[in-house]
C-alpha cells in the first residue's frame, strides 16, 4: 500500500491547479514588476483560497485573478501548509514573511545557516512568530563511492550551474572558481571542459556520496545546520541503481 501524500504535498499540487485556473490581469494600470513580486501574489492567492475551504473566492491581482473559485477539500480543522522553494534574499524573505516553509535546495549544510538567517529576519519584520517558517531542504546523498558518482554528479551540477539563480547560491556557498570556470566553458560550447570544471569538492558538499556513516553524518549536517525536516533525495549512482537507493534510504532513517 502506499503512503498517503501529506497535506503539505497535497498543497503544493493544488497551489499549481489554482494558479492554472487563474489568468493573467488585464489591467492596465501599473503592476509590480519581476519575478518576486509575482511569486509573492502566487504566494497570497492560494492562502486566500484556503482560508476559506469550500467557499467559492474571487481574486483579483496584479499578474493572477480568478472569479468564484471553490476548493472542493474537506480538511476539517487541518490547514494545508504552504512552501516556498527558495534560494537567494529575496526569496528567502519572501517565505519568511507569508510562507509556512521554506524549501532550500543544492545547497551545502554550511549554506543553511545564512539562508535561515534571511527567513528569521523577514519574519521578525512581519510580526511573525520566530519558527513560523519552517525550513526543509532537499538532501542529494547516496551510498555510492565516488568514482561510480563524479560524472553523473558533475552532469547534474552543471545543469544548475548555468542557471543564474543557482550560481548566485553557489557563488555565496563557496564555489566561485566552479561557477566561473563552467559557464565559460559553456560560452565557448565546450560541454566536456564545463563538465570537468565541476570540482570534486564540490560534489562532495552539495551530490554527498560515501559509505552509510558518511550519508547519516551528511543528513545530520543539515540538521545540525538549521534544518527542521532534511528532504532526501537519493542519488542512484552506481551498478545498481535499486541498492544504491534502498542504502541509502537506511542511512538516512539511522540518521534520525
Amino acid at each position: 500500500m502506499l503512503p498517503r501524500p501529506s497535506l503539505a504535498w497535497f498543497f503544493a499540487v493544488f497551489a499549481v491547479l489554482l494558479l492554472s485556473a487563474c489568468t493573467g490581469s488585464s489591467s492596465d494600470a501599473v503592476r509590480p514588476t519581476g519575478p518576486t513580486g509575482a511569486r509573492r501574489e502566487a504566494t497570497v492567492a492560494p492562502d486566500a483560497v484556503h482560508a476559506r475551504v469550500g467557499e467559492p473566492v474571487t481574486f483579483d491581482g496584479d499578474f493572477y485573478h480568478c472569479r468564484k473559485f471553490r476548493l472542493g477539500l474537506r480538511a476539517g480543522a487541518r490547514r494545508p501548509q504552504l512552501v516556498l522553494g527558495a534560494l537567494n534574499a529575496k526569496m528567502l524573505a519572501l517565505a519568511g514573511e507569508l510562507a509556512d516553509g521554506v524549501l532550500l535546495n543544492y545547497l551545502p549544510a554550511t549554506a543553511v545557516p545564512w539562508c535561515v538567517e534571511q527567513v528569521r529576519a523577514a519574519e521578525a519584520a512581519a510580526g511573525r512568530p520566530p519558527g513560523s517558517c519552517r525550513i526543509h531542504a532537499y538532501v542529494h546523498v547516496g551510498v555510492t563511492d565516488l568514482e561510480s558518482a563524479r560524472v553523473p554528479a558533475q552532469k547534474d551540477l552543471f545543469g544548475y550551474i548555468v542557471v543564474d539563480s543557482y550560481a548566485r547560491a553557489f557563488r555565496r556557498a563557496g564555489f566561485g572558481a566552479e561557477v566561473d570556470a563552467v559557464r565559460a566553458a559553456h560560452a565557448e560550447r565546450d560541454r566536456d571542459a564545463a563538465l570537468a570544471a565541476v570540482s570534486d569538492t564540490m560534489i562532495g558538499a552539495i551530490d554527498i556520496v560515501g559509505d552509510a556513516d558518511h550519508v547519516a553524518a551528511a543528513v545530520q549536517a543539515y540538521r545540525d545546520a538549521g534544518v527542521d525536516d532534511p528532504v532526501v533525495m537519493p542519488l542512484p549512482w552506481g551498478p545498481d541503481r535499486n541498492a544504491v537507493i534502498d542504502a541509502t534510504m537506511a542511512a538516512a532513517v539511522g540518521a534520525g
